[in-house]
């Protein structure tokens, strides 16, 4: 079966030639020969993975010989896009190659939550302020609160992974209290602010 970044380069530079221009001929050989070739090395080719439309589901069919023993595959996809191997990026967020492959593999969580915190600008940056604007935002030592209607805390809650209840709150509303990496976001972006 040929592979959706081959189809996709295929539908967006019509012709081997085109291809062979932006990607390097042997990578393209890989593709063609229904192989993988690692994601990063196609995404130093600045805008090539955007201008073709390819998307973390495309990532999870194309690579799931690759990937099968990740955990952390979304994370993984985002790096990769960046250009960059576990190895650069454990380099870029001052981690062993070998602890940052293993939060991959196992997980980011219990033992591996600082690397969850390293990588917390990949896992928010499809951040929207838009998310929270509607909700007030109180800080206290080493947590936050995000206080407003059940549904918009639903959908926080699950859109960035709070671990955490929705509790009642005064006058009506609803609260979420939390730490972690969102709490750490949220944090540095209000104290940027």
């Amino acid at each position: 079966m040929e592979s959706i970044l081959l189809q996709k380069l295929y539908s967006t530079y019509g012709s081997f030639s085109n291809i062979s221009s932006r990607i390097k001929e042997y990578n393209l050989l890989r593709i063609k020969r229904n192989g993988t070739i690692p994601l990063f090395n196609l995404a130093k080719n600045k805008g090539l993975l955007d201008e073709i439309g390819y998307t973390y589901e495309d990532f999870i069919i194309d690579y799931e010989n690759d990937i099968k023993g990740y955990k952390e595959t979304k994370i993984l996809f985002k790096i990769w896009c960046l250009g960059c191997s576990i190895k650069d990026y454990a380099n870029i967020i001052g981690v062993s190659y070998s602890t940052l492959s293993r939060g991959f593999i196992n997980g980011f969580v219990g033992s591996y939550s600082t690397l969850l915190e390293a990588t917390a600008p990949i896992i928010f940056d499809n951040f929207d302020n838009k998310d929270v604007i509607d909700l007030s935002l109180e800080f206290g030592e080493g947590y936050c609160k995000l206080i407003g209607d059940k549904e918009r805390l639903i959908f926080i809650r699950e859109k960035y992974k709070i671990d955490y209840p929705i509790l009642p709150y005064k006058d009506k509303l609803n609260h979420i209290a939390f730490d972690g990496p969102f709490y750490n976001y949220l944090k540095n972006l209000h104290s940027c602010n």
